[in-house]
């Protein structure tokens, strides 16, 4: 679902709720917030309350966050905020499917960046009233150095200065066809609304790209060719469209392009997030390899979605290679999850 800068600009504000039938948006705010002390106080105590379908079939859901302590090594310190929802009333005898996605808004309300993108839950009333996780550690707001004699010192807090902190989410209900399950990241694997279907398509177009009128072939040094698309890899990244206009402006251009940099796996992971915005499970087993030729492209949106997503695609297999990574390219959100995973 694409955000705007203006979808939360006529939204209510904390727990006043809001009813625009299968899609809900919401504006949450945190205010008052000079200190750490002060936003956690605010957290214990806000909520967000949604509600979602008309009549009988109505469910009101009230979303919170929780604060969480995160130890790396015995040196530092995060205090992150984890996303958590409850059924409030409605939904009895009901499986519950919903999508959420959660942005950091201006004190506008216009959109500043995506917190945390959307994300599959499934709650059962009867079994999961009390709360169920929607989102772990998705923000972190403080960092900490403990020093040798367990004093926390050099407190670095990450909304030194703002006095407010505003969230937009999205709710939407969700229907399966009955084919799908959720999987380990959290999404349905089939799903009856058209950003997804159109998301399929797209997809299904990276997978048949040399049936589907592909128009372009990307050779990697180790001789592998890959059928794609012009327009969507010009669109993804300002760096190949900018090669693709040269190249393509030569009389002897044969459709191929050649990248030199990079062997064929790291390509055809950043070809899968160019058609579906998801990370490959196969981007685990070259990530240094993906996340050095996101940078050399400008795959800004990969980037951020790296440090956010790195974690679903962590396994005891490539865990350390992982955190190595998320360490070297200064991705915090990743080396934090990450970190916290090896030592589960």
């Amino acid at each position: 679902m694409a955000t705007t800068a203006s979808d939360f600009s006529t939204c209510d504000l904390k727990t006043d709720e809001v009813n625009r039938g299968e899609q809900v948006k919401a504006a949450w705010c945190l205010k008052n917030i000079s200190n750490q002390v002060n936003l956690e106080a605010l957290i214990s105590d806000s909520s967000c309350i949604v509600k979602l379908g008309n009549g009988k079939s109505t469910v009101r859901l009230s979303f919170y966050f929780q604060s969480e302590d995160v130890f790396y090594s015995t040196s530092y310190l995060y205090k992150t905020l984890s996303l958590y929802c409850a059924v409030l009333s409605g939904g009895e005898g009901q499986e519950l499917k919903f999508i959420v996605k959660l942005d950091e808004l201006q004190v506008n309300l216009q959109l500043n960046t995506t917190v945390m993108t959307e994300k599959m839950t499934i709650i059962k009333p009867q079994e999961d009233r009390q709360k169920i996780v929607v989102g772990k550690r998705i923000l972190t707001y403080l960092n900490a150095r403990i020093s040798d004699d367990g004093r926390i010192s050099k407190e670095a807090y990450v909304y030194e200065g703002k006095n407010e902190l505003c969230f937009g989410i999205t709710v939407t209900s969700v229907k399966s066809t009955g084919q799908g399950t959720p999987d380990r990241g959290g999404e349905l694997a089939v799903i009856s609304f058209p950003e997804v279907i159109l998301a399929q398509d797209l997809k299904d177009m990276f997978h048949h790209s040399h049936e589907i009128f592909s128009d372009l072939k990307l050779e990697t040094k180790d001789g592998v060719e890959t059928s794609t698309h012009m327009f969507i890899v010009a669109a993804r990244s300002p760096v190949l469209k900018e090669i693709i206009e040269k190249e393509s402006a030569k009389e002897s251009f044969n459709g191929t392009i050649k990248i030199l940099d990079f062997n064929a796996k790291p390509i055809i992971a950043i070809l899968h997030w160019m058609y579906s915005g998801r990370l490959s499970d196969q981007a685990g087993n070259v990530i240094e390899e993906v996340v050095v030729a996101a940078k050399k492209y400008q795959l800004t949106a990969l980037m951020k979605q790296l440090d956010k997503e790195m974690i679903t695609i962590c396994n005891t297999g490539n865990m350390f290679q992982l955190f190595e990574t998320a360490r070297k390219n200064h991705l915090p959100i990743a080396l934090l999850q990450i970190s916290a995973f090896i030592k589960e």
